[in-house]
């Protein structure tokens, strides 16, 4: 599976990982569905310069990796949360995954160099090393 693929699933676990929350303060779910946007609001904002936008993911991906690791931890965990109704967060992630699909499509290479694949891969180290419920899945179907 090539990388932008690898990187679409574990975008897809994540936002799974968000829908199933139903809470109105903020969640692990929700505070990694944060995260998520803000990466990909890095990436759309540098999307013309990237050399640029690997420094800039990579400096928010170093900064935020602990957090983000006990989320999707959390997150994945927490398989007990009924699916998310609420049209907000149905919203956000609709908005996330049409972002991340025009950045796929539109600017292949962008997503496709080795400097942004470094950059987000202690992300998809996150989820492939994960021991939380469901990630078995999310590996196998990553490789």
């Amino acid at each position: 599976m090539n990388m932008v693929m690898k990187y679409t699933v574990i975008i897809a676990v994540m936002l799974l990982a968000v829908s199933i929350s139903a809470c109105s303060t903020p969640t692990p779910h929700e505070r990694l569905l944060s995260h998520q946007e803000k990466i990909i609001s890095l990436l759309e904002e540098n999307k013309e310069d990237i050399p640029a936008a690997a420094k800039a993911v990579k400096s928010y991906v170093d900064g935020n990796i602990e957090e983000i690791t006990k989320l999707a931890e959390e997150s994945l965990a927490d398989a007990k949360n009924p699916v998310l109704t609420d049209s907000m967060y149905v919203d956000r992630t609709t908005a996330l995954l049409q972002k991340h699909l025009e950045l796929e499509t539109g600017y292949v290479l962008l997503l496709n160099d080795p400097g942004v694949m470094q950059a987000l891969a202690p992300i998809s180290e996150v989820f492939e090393t994960s021991k939380a419920a469901g990630a078995e899945s999310s590996k196998e179907e990553v490789k």
